[in-house]
This record gives C-alpha cells, sequence and structure tokens, in this order.
C-alpha cells in the first residue's frame, strides 16, 4: 500500500509539482507515528485513531504503562504489523523519543521506528 508523504510536521511533500509517494515500509512506519503522535478522541472523523496519553503525563510517569499503551494502539490501529518487539524510551526536557522495533504480519524483518513524543 502507499500514500501521500507527510513531513514531520503534518504537511504533504512536493517534488517541483507532484506529491511525493510512500513505500510500503515507510508508509507503515508514518501510519504508527500518526497514530502515536494523535491523543485518543482527538481526531474528528476518527475517535478510536490515537493514543491514550493519560500514562505520560506527570512528573514520575510509568514507562511501563505507556509502552504497554503503545503496543496496544500500534496493534488495534495498524493492521499491517504482527507484533512490536521492542518500544524504548529517551526522556529530554518535555520531549520523550519512542524508538520502537515492529514486525509486518506474514513477514521476517522488521522494521524501526523513531517517533517524538512531546508531554
Amino acid at each position: 500500500m502507499r500514500g501521500l508523504k507527510i513531513s514531520d510536521s503534518g504537511d504533504l511533500i512536493f517534488n517541483g509539482n507532484e506529491l511525493v509517494m510512500t513505500d510500503e515500509a515507510s508508509d507503515i512506519q508514518q501510519s504508527v507515528r500518526i497514530i502515536l503522535q494523535t491523543r485518543l478522541e482527538e481526531f474528528f472523523f476518527d475517535e478510536n485513531l490515537g493514543l491514550e496519553r493519560d500514562n505520560m503525563l506527570g512528573k514520575d510517569f510509568n514507562l511501563e504503562f505507556l509502552e504497554q499503551d503503545i503496543s496496544l494502539a500500534i496493534l488495534e490501529q495498524e493492521d499491517r504489523i504482527g507484533s512490536v518487539d521492542d518500544i524504548r524510551f529517551e526522556q529530554s526536557n518535555r520531549c520523550l523519543c519512542v524508538q520502537i522495533l515492529l514486525t509486518r504480519k506474514g513477514e521476517s524483518d522488521q522494521l524501526e521506528s523513531e517517533v517524538f513524543l512531546n508531554a
């Protein structure tokens, strides 16, 4: 499946006058980024899209709970993912970098994805 390529800031990407398209792997990575950067129930057209963020708020939030929330959000909302194999966090000020290792359904190769979440 291919889609329109979207920048990290949410804008469509153009090459001259042509829209840039994604390939299969980058389309999955882009989908995961959109899921995790959207608060659950925030998107008007699909309130089931997004990440429950209650477990990432506060000074001493629980990374294990957040890891479960991220895994559930990805597996329930992205049908092309077979498993979430590893999640790592790096925190800097009010930004949380989430590094995710995913396996596509029916595939053995893994995809790496990196998403920045503002808390």
